[in-house]
């Protein structure tokens, strides 16, 4: 049996992360910003995680989000910095955390679920499509 270093649940790693780029407390904000402060908090995390293999295309969701202003009141600043500063705080806080985020959200409780894997996955060269494998918390 090998033993297992403790690390902090990666839904908890989320919510923490999500939470400081809200402009107000959680329970305050609309579900929908609330979505999108963890869906930057799960962005941010894999552009750390995966830098050098890949990078995630969020640039298209970001720029949805800039453009809606009822989203970007409960948000501190403009999505684009956001994502730099939760980026930050990853490299930061969590140094030596590899696992990458395969899926991030919400479940019909009102908790956050995180799937995600301990190490690099790269796509076979020859098939179009895959699966990750998947931890659970």
């Amino acid at each position: 049996m090998v033993a297992r270093t403790t690390q902090k649940k990666m839904s908890e790693i989320m919510k923490e992360m999500a939470d400081r780029i809200l402009s107000k407390p959680a329970d305050l904000v609309s579900d929908e910003a609330a979505h999108v402060a963890l869906f930057l908090a799960s962005a941010a995390w894999n552009n750390v995680k995966c830098s050098g293999r890949r990078r995630m295309p969020y640039r298209a969701a970001i720029r949805k989000i800039a453009g809606k202003r009822d989203i970007r009141q409960d948000l501190k600043t403009e999505p684009d910095a956001l994502l730099a500063e939760l980026e930050e705080f990853a490299r930061k806080n969590y140094p030596d955390d590899h696992r990458e985020i395969v899926v991030c959200g919400t479940t019909p409780r009102g908790t956050i679920r995180v799937e995600w894997t301990d190490s690099p996955v790269e796509p076979p060269a020859n098939k179009t499509r895959w699966c990750l494998p998947r931890g659970r918390q």
